[in-house]
């Protein structure tokens, strides 16, 4: 008897000993390269486990354990944060904790310097939940004002409008002059009407205009607007970047270079940083998760650098805010917009802050960005125009504006709680165009936050905020063709109940900017019509009822070049206004080169916006037709590289402007040369657009004028600090490279692997879709040793990345995994390492396997 119990001890020994020397290799890539230190730890992890435990149960229960006591480690270090076991394998992974700390055991001995390491390897890409209502808001019912806003900006408003009126009447009596020497027909009246109703809008930017530049000397805030102390506390605030299959690194260069300097200006600690992509593209999406990781241990960012990607694209950028305000918006006084080619310094941000800090009537103040880093000729012509431009028609804009100003959707800052309270956007009955969710969503949002009583500043003062326009004219007009469906959508919303006057101006100004077009070039065409009218009409010279005398059909020419010269004027004048507050301060006209070239630029860009804006034009009839058509623009990523167009592509797109222009050539050259002659600025453009668009879409030519100086901007001779640092941080990001699917690099690649489940097992799916279930089910009846795309089409790719147990599966069964030296035993220890035996690869929760974390996704595992 006591032989049978000694041989059972021995065995029982020999059974202890093998699951040890097990775990102690399993150590191994945690850096546990000395024997002694790994037998150590190894006998920690299995305390209070039966002798007889199996290896591969041993290192089930030491993973288990190990996780189990890092997530402790890190709760002591920030109590508020949710670390999974996923996180925990991902940084204990990353810190090789045995090499540095060997004889630590991850217990209450455990070094601070180790426990500091794994909080700074941790991914943890969200901030503790701090939910906000955001009710979607009626447009048929107004709730009464909460915090009324008395506007400061009445008498120069109704300056503004009065002159833009009058401005209108007068040209609308002159054109009429112009036609009653001969009596005025029906065509005439249209004519009238329709030049009427276009002249308003350049009016009104006239009047802007040379208010702006009445204002240019001062430097004053917006009235209604206190200055904030300067010992004023900056409250918690966060930085957003909405993306969309946008590239990563133009987006973490700009939050490195964002982020460094809130830290050189001291208040960095206010800050706190989201990515929220929308992506749908893997390459975007891993790349995205691969570059966040990598930005935030380069910063030390953890706990201030997020990145939430979601899986259902609701509501579009719209959706995005939303649903961040609705998860951590309690979090934030403010949240700053930003677009994916946005930047702005750390001492614009801070004072955007303390202003909305010091003036709690305040809901949104609006910077005017200047457009920055362009290269080709089209584009440099935008930036040179909202360089010299634009600051005159901000001023203008601010000033009448006053507290009832408008939302651009990025590089905004905005008071969450007002945002949250009274900017849920409804979903517009009917189906798309009109329909549906509302894509120009800033207007409207803006328009319900000035309803429920908050002020809306632009800040036409501040400087430091920057974006990049499009690389070509195509580009531009596919941007314009959603930015079209999105403001003619406005239609619905402009007769909400209860919105200001000025909201609803807004809202008329976005839906005419394109309804301006059509009204414009049906101007043309009608003006056509008259000629020839007038041409082949036979001519009656008595009208025996009203005079004995003859009359003849005629016009008043002097009277009609005099119109067409002032229309021209009142056109060219914002250009004019923006040339005269720059070269009135001879250092800031040296900034653009000097006086002589600067106003040598204005020429040259005032010629190739001649050129371009028939073809605008034509773009935007087109877009508007499409829009009435009940055509849906979608939601496509916005092209910023400047690859260039080719003449191929130019012809495709712009042939129909060509034969267009040539048609109306023909037929004003018809009626008559001198009707030719006046149409011929339009004409020229569109004749050419092909040539225009392919010239202006190549940096080559872009980089020849530019160093010649034309078309330069003060920026390009000294270049801001943030973009030197923004470009100086694109060249230090080391975008992940791989030959295969992102699947397969996810697979492949164990790093990449646990950061991903990492994320995924703090943002899983909210419901498991057909796809993601199709995608479990191909990867468990596929057999070990099949190829990758074999199992998983390309169509499926994002469905298996958005799975834990599919990614597990494929790991183990499909031909991806890199083959490994060493004897068998050694193998499967390190497969299980990344494989079968590790949490995070079954993206565990706790011990809650994705199977388990809802009846949805239950449902998968059953499949």
């Amino acid at each position: 008897m006591d032989g049978v119990i000694g041989a059972q001890s021995a065995q029982t020994t020999r059974a202890r000993q093998r699951s040890l020397r097990a775990v102690a290799r399993w150590l191994g890539p945690l850096g546990h390269a000395d024997p002694a230190s790994a037998a150590r730890l190894a006998a920690s992890l299995l305390h209070g486990t039966p002798d007889n435990t199996r290896p591969g149960a041993a290192i089930e229960h030491a993973t288990r354990e190990l996780t189990r006591r890092v997530i402790d480690l890190l709760a002591r270090h920030s109590p508020e944060t949710r670390v999974t076991s996923a996180m925990a394998m991902a940084a204990l992974m990353r810190v090789d904790a045995g090499r540095h700390w060997p004889d630590t055991l991850f217990d209450n001995a455990t070094p601070p310097a180790l426990t500091a390491a794994l909080w700074h390897a941790l991914p943890l890409a969200l901030p503790p939940a701090a939910p906000l209502s955001m009710p979607a808001q009626s447009l048929t019912f107004d709730s009464p004002a909460a915090r009324p806003v008395p506007s400061r900006a009445g008498p120069l408003r109704v300056c503004v409008l009065c002159a833009t009126g009058l401005s209108t009447a007068v040209a609308a009596w002159t054109m009429a002059r112009v036609f009653s020497p001969g009596g005025i027909t029906a065509i005439e009246t249209l004519l009238i009407a329709m030049f009427a109703l276009n002249f308003v809008w350049i009016a009104l930017t006239f009047w802007t205009g040379l208010t702006g530049l009445c204002l240019s000397a001062r430097r004053d805030l917006p009235r209604g607007l206190v200055t904030p102390a300067a010992d004023l506390a900056l409250p918690r605030t966060a930085i957003l970047i909405p993306t969309y299959n946008e590239d990563p690194v133009r987006i973490f260069a700009a939050v490195e270079a964002i982020h460094d300097s809130l830290l050189a200006s001291g208040h960095l600690d206010a800050f706190e940083f989201f990515i929220l992509s929308d992506s749908t593209q893997t390459d975007a999406w891993i790349r995205e998760e691969a570059l966040w990781d990598q930005t935030r241990q380069r910063l030390g960012a953890t706990g201030r650098l997020f990145y939430r990607r979601r899986f259902d694209n609701t509501a579009r950028k719209a959706g995005n805010l939303a649903e961040f305000c609705q998860r951590w918006g309690g979090r934030y006084e403010g949240m700053l917009v930003l677009d994916a080619d946005s930047l702005m310094e750390g001492a614009t941000i801070i004072g955007m802050v303390r202003l909305l800090a010091a003036n709690p009537q305040v809901g949104l103040l609006q910077s005017v960005p200047q457009v920055v880093n362009r290269t080709t000729l089209f584009a440099r012509a935008q930036q040179f125009a909202g360089r010299l431009y634009g600051p005159v028609l901000a001023r203008g804009l601010a000033a009448w504006h006053g507290g009832d100003g408008n939302y651009w959707g990025h590089n905004a800052l905005i008071r969450v709680s007002a945002f949250a309270a009274h900017a849920g956007l409804p979903l517009l009955p009917g189906a798309a165009p009109f329909g549906g969710h509302v894509l120009s969503h800033d207007f409207v949002e803006a328009a319900l936050m000035r309803r429920a009583g908050w002020g809306v500043y632009m800040l036409s003062q501040l400087h430091g905020s920057y974006e990049e326009a499009p690389p070509s004219l195509i580009e531009h007009a596919q941007r314009d063709r959603r930015w079209c469906q999105g403001n003619l959508q406005h239609l619905r919303v402009i007769g909400a109940s209860g919105l200001h006057p000025m909201s609803r101006l807004h809202l008329l100004t976005g839906i005419m900017s394109y309804l301006s077009s059509p009204l414009w070039l049906a101007f043309l065409v009608v003006g056509v019509m008259a000629a020839l009218q007038t041409r082949f009409e036979l001519p009656q010279y008595f009208f025996p009822d009203r005079t004995p005398y003859p009359v003849w059909h005629v016009i008043d020419p002097e009277l009609a070049i005099q119109l067409f010269a002032v229309t021209m004027g009142v056109l060219l004048a914002p250009k004019i206004f923006g040339w005269l507050a720059v070269a009135a301060r001879p250092a800031q006209a040296r900034t653009f080169g000097g006086q002589w070239l600067l106003f040598s630029n204005m020429l040259v860009e005032t010629v190739l916006s001649a050129l371009t804006a028939p073809i605008q034009m034509l773009f935007q009839c087109r877009f508007v037709l499409e829009v009435l058509r009940g055509r849906d623009s979608g939601w496509q990523a916005q092209q910023r590289d400047e690859a260039g167009t080719s003449w191929r592509e130019a012809w495709l797109r712009h042939r129909h402007h060509a034969v267009a222009g040539a048609i109306l050539g023909i037929a004003g050259y018809a009626v008559a040369p001198s009707l030719a002659a006046w149409m011929a600025p339009a004409l020229l453009g569109m004749v050419l657009a092909p040539v225009i668009s392919q010239v202006g879409s190549r940096q080559v030519f872009g980089k020849a004028l530019q160093h010649r100086g034309v078309l330069r901007v003060p920026e390009e001779l000294l270049l801001p600090p943030i973009l030197v640092a923004a470009n100086a941080a694109a060249t230090r990001l080391r975008s992940p490279a791989w030959t295969g699917s992102p699947l397969h690099a996810v697979l492949t690649d164990a790093p990449l692997l646990r950061l991903h489940l990492a994320l995924l097992s703090q943002v899983a799916p909210q419901e498991v879709t057909a796809s993601i279930a199709l995608g479990h089910y191909r990867a468990h009846r596929a057999h070990r040793g099949e190829t990758l795309s074999a199992i998983i089409p390309s169509s499926l790719e994002g469905a298996a990345l958005a799975n834990g147990e599919t990614l597990q599966r494929l790991r183990r069964v499909a031909a991806v995994a890199p083959r490994r030296a060493g004897p068998a035993a050694a193998r499967w220890l390190m497969t299980s390492v990344v494989g079968q035996a590790d949490p995070a690869l079954r993206a565990e929760d706790d011990g809650e396997s994705l199977s388990t974390r809802s009846p949805a996704t239950a449902r998968t595992a059953r499949v």
